[in-house]
């Protein structure tokens, strides 16, 4: 009975692929389910996972249950890792990500696969530094393949190091400044091949050259020629005939988008239309997400540059759903920005308005959970022309609103040039050659961090800064009219003046690696200073002193003073208070640092309850995140006290 039911699946799986376009595939899978032993099925079932970069996750799932099955009951160990090496492929393929790299270090039906199995050995590895790889971990993928490729050329496993050799390119060219040492890396592999002819390397020559292609194309596009442009089809033409021969359907899917770009940048607009639909056929077909993403954008892009306003919004649609429902954050971002730019070529301004705050929220929520690495690599996925044309044509109509929209297209803007500032320095990079190849892995992580924060700060302040500066300039000069508008102008200026402040402390705490006590509390008492030189009708107050060698990261100080200042600027506006108090008080075993006011108090459960003000929310997120305690005790009439407990 189990096996007429795996024989049916298999039938209804084999019907969702490319029946009749790859013989190849169709005999792997007819062999299965005639053969006459448990024995002979399962070297059937081991020949099909061989196409597993063709076939849907889902397949590759039930063969891999499938071969599990049949190794357990015949006591085939070699064969149960190979079985549950495809299921970890499938879970890759179908999008998940989460377990994977766990799962490997801790199996221990891997533990010895070196020794027993060392071609399943590399390929678990390689799997290992895929999902580091489609996480943005970059650098822990490029320091675990060039350990690998080390360890096949001194072991001389040729088919390891073809495949090592083409990941770690792939690895590189995501790499800021190693878009040289990529090429190089493919050029190298094809030599191997082309000196050492060997039917069992095609497939791995298909990705080499589709790789190969994505570098020429990328050259192109920076200084368009007649004969590039020829090389690059002859490349691009050359990989689809090899693809088609070996069955590389994912190789194949990945050149036909390569092609379709190349098309339209030529504006060949039906050969791009047909290859990008010919793109996503296969890749549904194989059925890996992250790849459907980032087709699906691509072919919105084109049909947005064509005007051609229906289709990119039905392609968008398409990918956001796909992207919601594999949580890929960065392709998501790039999908809303697109149909803001439909909704405002169409002149559906509130639409287009709901879209820009949609993206600022997703944007806000990416910065939170991300780190700057991880922003870095998003920020660098966009094509140059493409977005600039975007950006000006987004400029020129914001200037043109009534003031509310004026506010909200300034703050789009800024993010947006941020944005361009950091692909800039990204393309620049690219164009560097790299001297040496094995010195990311000896970079000291600490220095690398320090250099980093040192660059953002310096972006942040020559980029936010100025624009923030800007902001609050321009608002003065505008005629405010009736008093709503008035509103709206002071509005702005507030908003501005406290994006100087937070800009402020952010890079204050950037350019730190570790701050003490004293120097957080300094902060402390200049910002009391000049609220009092403000507010001159309010009593400020610092008493005490903090602790002695006492030492905070800069991200868990930083968060304690926008605590404290957000705490007094809601004395400042809501309390109408006299006297605001800060005191530090020093325990065996933590900092106390308390903010009290005489204020007429609130209620904090109604306050929390207000879906219009984040405040309390806010406070509470960042005291998470800086692991220190936030208490907050106020009523009608009895002031506000607030308590923050600070541990080392």
């Amino acid at each position: 009975m189990n096996r007429i039911v795996s024989l049916l699946s298999l039938l209804l799986l084999s019907a969702q692929t490319t029946t009749g376009q790859f013989p190849g595939i169709d005999r792997a899978r007819n062999n299965i389910y005639k053969a006459a032993t448990d024995k002979e099925r399962l070297i059937s079932i081991q020949a099909a996972a061989a196409f597993k970069n063709s076939m849907p996750g889902d397949s590759i799932l039930h063969y891999a249950r499938w071969a599990k099955e049949l190794a357990l009951k015949l006591g085939n160990d070699k064969a149960l890792a190979r079985a549950e090496y495809s299921l970890l492929s499938g879970e890759v393929s179908s999008g998940g990500t989460d377990s994977v790299i766990s799962h490997i270090e801790t199996n221990i039906i891997f533990r010895n696969i070196k020794k027993t199995d060392p071609e399943l050995y590399y390929k678990v590895q390689l799997l290992k530094a895929n999902v580091l790889n489609r996480s943005s971990r970059l650098s822990e993928a490029l320091e675990l393949q060039l350990k690998l490729l080390a360890d096949a050329e001194k072991e001389n496993n040729t088919l390891a190091r073809l495949f090592l050799i083409n990941y770690t390119g792939a690895t590189y060219l995501n790499t800021s400044g190693h878009r040289e040492t990529a090429k190089k890396m493919w050029e190298s592999g094809l030599e191997i091949i082309r000196e050492s002819p060997n039917p069992a390397y095609q497939e791995i020559e298909t990705y080499l050259l589709s790789n190969l292609s994505l570098y020429y194309l990328g050259n192109f596009y920076l200084s368009p020629s007649t004969a590039l442009r020829d090389s690059c089809f002859k490349l691009l033409n050359h990989t689809i005939d090899l693809c088609r021969k070996t069955e590389s359907m994912g190789v194949l899917a990945s050149t036909f988008s390569y092609r379709a770009n190349l098309y339209g940048r030529l504006k060949m607009y039906p050969e791009a239309e047909a290859d990008f639909r010919e793109t996503i056929s296969l890749r549904s077909k194989i059925g890996d997400p992250l790849y459907i993403s980032e087709d699906l954008k691509n072919m919105a892009l084109f049909f947005y540059e064509r005007k051609e306003m229906e289709k990119c919004l039905a392609t968008v649609d398409e990918g956001l759903l796909l992207c919601e429902k594999f949580h890929i954050r960065e392709t998501l971002i790039e999908f809303l920005k697109l149909k803001a730019g439909v909704f405002r070529i169409k002149g559906d301004q509130p639409r287009y308005t709901e879209m820009l705050e949609i993206i600022l929220r997703v944007a806000d929520s990416a910065y939170r959970i991300n780190t700057a690495e991880k922003m870095a690599s998003l920020q660098t996925q966009y094509e140059v022309q493409k977005k600039e044309a975007l950006i000006a044509r987004q400029k020129l109509d914001l200037f043109q609103q009534n003031l509310l929209l004026y506010a909200s297209g300034a703050v789009a803007l800024v993010l947006a040039l941020f944005f361009i500032h950091r692909f800039r320095i990204y393309r620049k990079r690219q164009l560097q050659l790299l001297e040496e190849k094995r010195k990311q892995h000896e970079i000291n992580i600490k220095e690398a961090e320090e250099k980093e924060r040192k660059r953002i700060a310096a972006e942040l302040h020559d980029n936010l800064g100025v624009q923030a500066n800007a902001i609050l300039y321009n608002s003065s000069q505008l005629d405010a009219g009736t008093e709503k508008q008035q509103l709206l102008v002071t509005d702005l200026q507030e908003t501005a003046k406290e994006m100087l402040l937070n800009l402020r402390e952010t890079l204050w705490a950037l350019k730190n690696t570790d701050i003490s006590a004293m120097d957080l509390w300094f902060r402390v008492i200049n910002f009391m200073q000049q609220m009092g030189r403000h507010y001159t009708h309010i009593q400020f107050s610092v008493l005490g002193n903090p602790p002695k060698e006492f030492i905070l990261t800069a991200n868990r100080a930083l968060h304690l003073v926008l605590v404290i200042q957000e705490t007094v600027n809601n004395s400042v506006k809501h309390a109408e208070a006299a006297n605001i108090t800060i005191q530090s008080v020093t325990k065996e075993h933590e900092w106390e640092i308390t903010v009290m006011d005489n204020g007429k108090g609130f209620d904090i459960k109604t306050a929390r309850a207000k879906t219009e003000s984040y405040g309390l929310g806010n406070m509470e997120e960042r005291a998470v995140a800086g692991r220190f305690t936030l208490d907050i005790k106020s009523g009608p009439d009895t002031g506000t006290y607030t308590c923050l407990r600070i541990q080392p």
